[in-house]
């Protein structure tokens, strides 16, 4: 079962960088520099919404272990059941032995016995899946839930510290860092802090030209980098959604 704590283990971007990768898209086209516009950002309530969402997702394993557990019992009631009506059988079978002949009683009570005992057996297996099922659905919930706790909890820490963007741009411009000429495009609230860093991402290239320009179409954590023929999302949003991917993939493939 995969556990809320350790799907969000960290929330330094720093740390983050090493596990993020770093889809390339094709394209062949070029776009202009937009003017620089200001960005207005919305404070996040985490605290509310971590808590909302842990609290969901402890009620979804707690619920989960309930069904288990009368599934468990319903399977112990069947078995006592089953034992008792062996026994009637057995003493039925015996009697039966006595008046019609005890090879014809012993044939209907093996009969009998093993229509119960594939019964039960039947019912065991029910039960197992029933109870994969419920814990299926629980662990997606929470993987699901777990992810949107280390989306706010990301976010919240760069709101809170804007340098934490750059270990994301600089990652980005070592995948260019061969290129003549690139552009960064960058939410407008984000652009007054690549111009101020510029200098500490000039040195991530070899010999080339950096551009940065605001686009107010991006989101606060977005960033886009272009060059010749390529251009490449890295913003933040869009490394979650990769990683979201990945790990229902994972899940998936562990299934089968």
């Amino acid at each position: 079962m995969i556990s809320l704590s350790n799907v969000v283990k960290r929330t330094n971007t720093d740390e983050m960088e090493e596990k993020i990768t770093i889809r390339l898209l094709t394209m062949n086209r070029s776009r202009q520099p937009h003017e620089e516009t200001d960005g207005s950002i919305q404070p996040l309530q985490n605290n509310e919404q971590i808590e909302k969402a842990t609290k969901e997702a402890n009620l979804i394993v707690e619920r989960a272990n309930q069904e288990a557990e009368q599934i468990r019992r319903q399977i112990e009631k069947e078995k006592q059941l089953f034992a008792k009506e062996k026994e009637k059988i057995y003493q039925q079978a015996h009697h039966e032995g006595y008046t019609k002949g005890i090879q014809l009683g012993q044939e209907k009570g093996y009969r009998k016995v093993e229509e119960l005992i594939q019964f039960a057996k039947s019912i065991v297996d029910d039960a197992k899946i029933e109870y994969q099922k419920c814990v299926d659905k629980s662990e997606q919930t929470i993987l699901t839930l777990s992810l949107k706790v280390a989306e706010k909890i990301l976010c919240s820490s760069l709101h809170e510290n804007e340098e934490r963007f750059l270990p994301l741009v600089k990652k980005a411009i070592d995948e260019v860092k061969n290129y003549k000429e690139v552009q960064i495009y960058v939410n407008p609230s984000r652009y007054a802090l690549l111009v101020k860093k510029k200098d500490e991402l000039l040195p991530h290239f070899h010999d080339g030209q950096l551009y940065i320009y605001p686009d107010e179409n991006l989101s606060e954590t977005g960033c886009i980098i272009e060059t010749d023929g390529l251009r490449m999302d890295v913003g933040l949003d869009t490394q979650l959604r990769e990683i979201k991917k990945k790990l229902f993939e994972l899940f998936i493939g562990d299934e089968e």
